[in-house]
């Protein structure tokens, strides 16, 4: 991802050329970019992963307007699970759910909105769907996502003491790989604690 941001030019874009490979990188099934045009008061060019193309005409032209969580999603700035923003019930009872997410598959998922100071350059929106595991870092069930950044950022031995350790299998029944303490060579691990 990273070599081929660094092959982009100026004026391509940069979604288009990633958004597949984030798809990917993240096991999620579904993959939508968005940018928001204050001038016109609503997101313009989609960029997406097996995703209608129909379904999003239906999106830029109606759901985009009745949208129960994008903007929501949007004034926290950082990369947010959806059930953070509107409880999951109450999101699978929308029109939005029902009539726009639910005809492709998309069942659960976490979005970034991107900043340059106040200019927006754009938006990841990364989908699961039903049956897949939200989140593999946290057993398969993510509370928050600060809950899954802090276990991202922490080392793994604080991770393995609290007992998060990503052993064996998670609640889904999908393997995991082992805590890197018990995968790194003895003295590479001692120098990684301290």
């Amino acid at each position: 991802i990273v070599a081929r941001l660094e092959a982009i030019e100026t004026e391509a874009d940069a979604r288009a050329a990633v958004l597949a490979d984030i798809v990917r990188l993240t096991r999620a099934d579904f993959g939508a970019s968005y940018v928001w045009q204050a001038a016109q008061n609503r997101f313009v060019q989609s960029v997406s992963v097996n995703m209608d193309d129909a379904n999003l005409a239906r999106y830029e032209a109606w759901y985009q307007f009745r949208d129960p969580i994008t903007f929501k999603l949007r004034a926290r700035r950082r990369a947010t699970l959806v059930d953070e923003v509107l409880a999951r019930d109450a999101l699978m009872r929308s029109e939005f759910y029902n009539d726009f997410l639910a005809r492709d598959g998309l069942h659960h998922g976490i979005d970034m909105f991107v900043f340059d100071g106040d200019r927006d350059l754009g938006d990841l929106r990364i989908w699961r769907a039903a049956g897949r595991p939200a989140c593999r870092c946290t057993g398969g069930i993510a509370a928050d996502s600060s809950a899954v950044q802090a276990r991202i950022r922490s080392p793994p031995s604080r991770r393995h003491r609290a007992h998060h350790c990503p052993s064996a299998r998670c609640s889904s029944g999908a393997t995991r790989p082992a805590c890197a303490h018990r995968s790194m060579p003895r003295a590479t691990w001692a120098r990684y604690r301290r």
